[in-house]
């Protein structure tokens, strides 16, 4: 297949900076994930290089870093993990994940939502998770913007008691 000369400068204009994106995105995730993995409202954390998960020695040995995408379930059902990626504001809501900007996603709603209830269950995939494309934006102000957005849980459960 011959690109186009555009297309060739573009393709090599970013694998130039493949090597920096990656590397920050890795530590942004293990950043993010080792937030996570400390949060009340947070009951699961999926990336390999937290020191908790099942595969974490091997994945130390195998790999320098563990990508930028990481999963996490929350407190509570399916919708309100939609109340917390709908909370964010760095994160945008995709149907798919990847590029230098931070994306946010609910598996059992986009990539999963063919797949059977009970094929999911066997897969580890719950109606609370969610999904993480990790970008380039400053971690700390991604960390803020989850901070926010699992916020709405402990809202939505004072409210809840409130009105019941």
């Amino acid at each position: 297949c011959c690109m186009d000369p555009h297309a060739a400068f573009l393709l090599l204009r970013g694998i130039r900076t493949l090597a920096v994106r990656v590397e920050r995105q890795n530590a942004s995730a293990l950043r993010i994930a080792e937030f996570l993995s400390r949060h009340p409202k947070v009951t699961r954390v999926h990336y390999p290089l937290l020191k908790g998960h099942p595969d974490h020695a091997i994945a130390k040995k195998q790999m320098a870093g563990a990508g930028g995408v990481l999963s996490f379930e929350v407190e509570g059902s399916g919708a309100d993990a939609c109340r917390v990626a709908e909370a964010l504001n760095l994160f945008t809501l995709a149907p798919s994940l990847g590029g230098v900007d931070s994306l946010v996603t609910i598996p059992v709603l986009t990539s999963h939502t063919m797949i059977a209830p009970e094929l999911r269950k066997k897969m580890g995939v719950t109606e609370q998770m969610i999904r993480l494309s990790v970008g380039l934006e400053h971690v700390e102000d991604l960390i803020a913007d989850l901070e926010k957005g699992l916020a709405v849980l402990t809202r939505a459960r004072k409210e809840a008691v409130l009105a019941g």
